[in-house]
């Protein structure tokens, strides 16, 4: 079988643009790292992940058009169908170039609130997402119920069933599509809806064997993955803080990826967290998504103006005088050393050095891969808090996010006494939608054994 020139140029120009976007991340790591502005940096990056994303979604783009367009309309007659098929074509060409354009919005449409055009693209994404989920899954399953169709029936209904064989396909795949079609606008509309609500606030006692009595019953609000910018503004930052004043907490830990920009561009939409007022603080640790910013000195420093204090792989003692208080640490994401982030990176041993012996840790890591490392190296911390997982936000993505994390959501243990929380976010990242996972204020209450 002979592959057209065109689609051989095609299929070249891809293969180039990958292996130029990704060399273009290691020249960017490896030689300009410490001769770029953190500014420049950021720029940089954007460029990178948004030029590796449409390469990476070429393959699955074509697919959706091929069995969106393509095949349905390969059958229709000169005249009978020209006019819905090209309406259709413009609409499959339309979602499909919001779906490329998406990520651009980082770059150009981060505001105090969210520009219209990140969350139609944003949500065309998702979209794109369970499109391709339900046609890679709807085709394999019709071709096996098929065959196994055919290995039941007799002969001679065989041959009469092949005559017809190329019109039923068609029709079959028509049909499929429609399937699929209804399943991604359900679920999507469903997602949607879910995402715009308002976060839930799970309740969760956790005893800590080394917990002194004073401080038990001590209620922290565990914020994560609030991630402003191009689709989460200042309102829903606003509602968010606004029901963590609802809990009264003693406690509010922020464990990363709070923001997707730099302070210029999200200044106002953050500062809502100035109203954050518990007895005890409020404490932040970074996650992956404020390296990619590569403004992480500057958000520390407005955030300290606005009452929020970095663990920057540091430590304070919360509760009162020795043996009546814990110690509260928090690490860098693990992210900042694989990107090469000047004077940041996990460091447990700076983090933990000068806890009072005997006291209770609790340690903000914003990763689980950080948290099961953190526990590995240090059997002696009490309790984790973490997120970054989103609880995988929406599925068929949570499958993925559940196969690569070694904790996913909700409460576990660890070894003899050790335990780790993962929060399922606050707000969402990017794509605007929620389906089998549920944004959360967590309200975790600590109890002496």
């Amino acid at each position: 079988m002979k592959v057209p020139l065109s689609r051989f140029r095609l299929g070249v120009a891809v293969a180039v643009a990958g292996a130029v976007a990704v060399l273009s991340v290691f020249a960017e790591r490896r030689l300009l790292a410490h001769r770029l502005s953190h500014g420049a940096r950021a720029h940089v990056h954007r460029l990178q992940m948004i030029a590796i994303f449409n390469v990476v979604i070429y393959l699955p783009s074509k697919f959706v058009w091929t069995r969106c367009v393509t095949e349905p309309t390969a059958a229709c007659s000169r005249g009978k169908c020209d006019s819905w098929a090209g309406l259709w074509a413009v609409c499959v060409a339309t979602f499909l170039l919001l779906v490329h354009t998406s990520l651009f919005t980082a770059l150009f449409l981060v505001h105090i609130e969210p520009h219209v055009f990140s969350l139609v693209s944003s949500t065309c994404l998702g979209a794109y997402v369970l499109l391709n989920f339900w046609l890679l899954v709807l085709l394999p399953a019709d071709r096996c119920l098929r065959f196994a169709v055919r290995a039941l029936t007799p002969a001679m209904e065989k041959d009469e069933e092949v005559k017809d064989e190329k019109i039923e396909r068609r029709k079959r795949a028509r049909v499929l599509l429609a399937i699929a079609l209804l399943l991604t606008v359900s679920m999507t509309l469903l997602a949607v809806h879910n995402a715009a609500g308002r976060p839930h606030t799970p309740r969760v006692e956790v005893r800590l064997q080394r917990l002194p009595a004073n401080l038990s019953g001590l209620k922290v609000a565990l914020l994560s993955d609030i991630h402003l910018g191009p689709t989460v503004g200042r309102s829903k930052l606003a509602q968010v803080v606004d029901i963590t004043n609802g809990l009264r907490p003693d406690l509010v830990v922020i464990v990363g990826d709070l923001a997707d920009s730099l302070v210029s561009n999200l200044k106002d939409a953050a500062q809502p967290l100035s109203w954050l007022n518990p007895r005890l603080g409020t404490y932040f640790v970074t996650g992956n998504h404020e390296y990619y910013t590569h403004d992480v000195q500057a958000w520390f420093q407005y955030l300290r103006s606005l009452n929020v204090h970095p663990l920057h792989n540091q430590h304070v003692h919360l509760g009162g005088g020795p043996g009546e208080r814990l110690c509260l640490a928090g690490v860098d994401d693990i992210e900042a050393l694989r990107i090469g982030y000047p004077g940041h990176g996990m460091n447990l041993g700076q983090a933990l050095a000068g806890c009072e012996e005997g006291s209770a840790i609790i340690l903000l890591a914003h990763q689980p891969r950080a948290a099961q490392a953190a526990l590995e190296q240090r059997p002696d911390i009490d309790l984790v808090l973490a997120g970054h997982t989103h609880g995988g936000q929406f599925f068929p993505v949570s499958l993925a996010v559940y196969l690569y994390n070694p904790f996913f959501a909700g409460l576990y243990r660890h070894g003899e006494h050790s335990q780790v929380y993962v929060s399922q976010g606050s707000v969402f990242y990017g794509m605007p939608m929620r389906l089998g996972s549920t944004a959360e204020v967590s309200e975790i209450v600590l109890l002496s054994r």
